[in-house]
């Protein structure tokens, strides 16, 4: 299958995936966090193009900077600002640092990096939430399927009601987003550090093309097969921890069967 097939077929798919399961829900439309990276743009467009099958139904982007001098955050307010504008995507503009600031200095300061990022994240997402309650609106989760796989995501913030791109490699999301029109900068742009550095790949210790890779290559042959195949068998393993150590993310919460 040639790539352009692939992108043609992929995004009729989800968008018509979209639009089924949001006549199903009984919900008046979509909402998300919008962060000006690749995947929530991707998001934003294949939404769109999904609700050209129900004009009735709504979007609505949120932006909801936080902003900390202190630590990184992987929202870019200007770039997500300059897509919604460009792509004619209804927005919200919400400024969160004061209610952040506020519960900061309520909380225990001993409190590592990791804490703080998924702070924000739930934070963002109870107000995600509040439109979604608001407007009968289901939430569209933005992580991919990188992040799926190893854990790089905050519990119960970033997932939503649904992830239409939780089952796509970065190299898959790159090339919708070129079909769907963004400029080439957001195409490219690497994913954000979330907890202590400039991009996610310095947090996880490879590259974004290595996690498509190494995913490809566990999906195949397992542990073993990624341990054999893959060149770099240090990164192989970091993959494989997080991997394992994040399988309670990547399932339904364990409920108790009662004996009989």
């Amino acid at each position: 299958m040639s790539n352009n097939t692939f992108k043609d077929n992929i995004i009729d798919e989800i968008s018509k995936w979209l639009n089924e399961y949001l006549k199903k829900s009984g919900k008046n439309g979509f909402v998300f966090g919008m962060s000006g990276g690749v995947d929530s743009s991707v998001i934003a467009l294949l939404a769109k193009e999904a609700l050209k099958r129900s004009p009735d139904k709504k979007l609505l982007a949120l932006l909801l900077p936080i902003r900390d001098l202190n630590k990184v955050d992987y929202y870019d307010e200007k770039i997500a600002m300059d897509i919604v504008k460009s792509f004619s995507i209804p927005y919200k503009l919400i400024d969160l640092t004061n209610i952040y600031q506020g519960i900061i200095t309520l909380l225990d300061k001993s409190a590592d990096a990791v804490c703080y990022t998924n702070l924000k994240a739930r934070l963002r997402m109870s107000v995600i939430y509040f439109y979604a309650n608001m407007l009968n609106y289901l939430v569209l989760g933005t992580v991919n399927k990188g992040e799926f796989y190893i854990g790089y995501f905050p519990k119960n913030a970033s997932a939503g009601d649904i992830l239409p791109i939780g089952g796509l490699l970065k190299k898959e999301i790159r090339e919708i987003g070129k079909k769907l029109g963004l400029p080439s900068h957001i195409v490219q742009r690497k994913a954000s550090g979330c907890i202590w550095a400039p991009t996610a790949e310095e947090e996880w210790g490879f590259t974004e093309d290595e996690l498509d890779l190494m995913i490809e290559l566990h999906e195949k042959g397992g542990n073993e097969g990624l341990l054999n195949e893959f060149e770099d068998s240090e990164k192989a393993r970091i993959f494989l921890k997080k991997y394992q150590e994040s399988e309670h993310k990547r399932k339904f919460y364990p409920i108790y069967k009662k004996l009989t």
